[in-house]
């Protein structure tokens, strides 16, 4: 009974994810395979994910961006805002090491990037892109798409070393609740 629920429930969570997926590629989209077989479904680490958006010229210039917000605030003598970003700044240097090192979900770190990850999906030929999977039948095929994300977050490291030195470690367990009310 339970198998036959789970079974559904990740049937259906493959079904909404694709058409989300087909939306969000535009217009005319369509499988990237040839609708004969099973749905090839691309994963992530999301460790990886959030290593290689640290090292990203996004999150540097969001943290330059604080520093200097920062700076002003405290050059007009805004003293409640200079304690917001204070407390802002660790907590997100906090969050991305929970999402680097445990696993914490990169959801705010992918979320405006549907765009981005169409691309990755087409170019690995791959109809969804999940953040991993826990089960999967006999002739699923899954492709880590994990280093193509790193790419194009526009990260510059050795992508596949830290790939495979994150993959090598187990995550942590998280210690605390991070207050995201």
């Amino acid at each position: 009974m339970k198998t036959g629920v789970i079974l559904k429930c990740v049937i259906l969570l493959l079904t909404v994810s694709i058409a989300i997926l087909t939306q969000a590629a535009g217009p005319g989209a369509t499988l990237a395979g040839d609708g004969a077989g099973a749905p090839r479904i691309g994963t992530y680490d999301s460790r990886f994910v959030a290593v290689a958006y640290g090292n990203s010229p996004d999150f540097k210039a969001r943290i330059q961006e604080m520093k200097t917000e920062r700076n002003e605030a405290a050059a007009a003598g805004d003293t409640e805002r200079v304690k917001e970003l204070e407390k802002l700044g660790p907590w997100l240097q906090e969050r991305l090491h929970m999402q680097g090192f445990g696993n914490l979900p990169v959801d705010d770190i992918l979320a405006g990037r549907e765009q981005m990850l169409a691309e990755v999906a087409q170019e690995a030929g791959v109809d969804i892109i999940v953040a991993g999977v826990a089960w999967q039948a006999e002739g699923v095929e899954t492709v880590d798409v994990s280093i193509a994300i790193g790419r194009k977050l526009g990260c510059t490291e050795d992508l596949k070393t830290m790939f495979e030195e994150i993959k090598a470690a187990p995550p942590v367990e998280l210690p605390y609740d991070f207050g995201d009310e």
